[in-house]
């Protein structure tokens, strides 16, 4: 498994995402908050193993379906919000960036999520995403 890329690097990625996306330019606990989920779900996109290296995924992003797996995806291991385990199907990205808009794109389309990123409240963050 590669290294993880310092924060810094993360950082550059991040932005160049949500300069992709044409968003305006996040706000610091925007960012901050939007980092900290990709570090923690995905290890900024380098922390997968096995199948999922190279993957580029930075949010645990899945394709929708349950193993075996399409084009696109990788069959890894996951845990509920019980903590019971189950394997399913993640997306494979072709960059960096494309990994990290990724995402954004889930965090930017949940009700409630976006409005507690800006805040950068990791309570209301959790709780946002944890109903979506």
């Amino acid at each position: 498994m590669p290294s993880p890329q310092s924060d810094q690097q993360a950082r550059g990625v991040l932005r160049a995402a949500f300069a992709e996306r044409g968003s305006s330019a996040p706000s610091l606990p925007e960012l901050q908050a939007a980092q900290a989920i990709g570090r923690f779900e995905g290890g900024d996109g380098k922390g997968w193993g096995q199948a999922g290296a190279g993957s580029h995924n930075w949010g645990a992003v899945q394709c929708g379906h349950v193993a075996p797996c399409g084009p696109g995806c990788f069959e890894y291991g996951d845990s509920h919000a019980d903590g019971s385990g189950y394997r399913g199907c993640f997306k494979r990205y072709d960059s960096a960036v494309a990994g990290a808009g990724g995402l954004l794109h889930e965090l930017y389309r949940r009700d409630g999520v976006p409005a507690a990123l800006r805040q950068g409240d990791a309570t209301a963050i959790a709780s946002a995403m944890r109903k979506t």
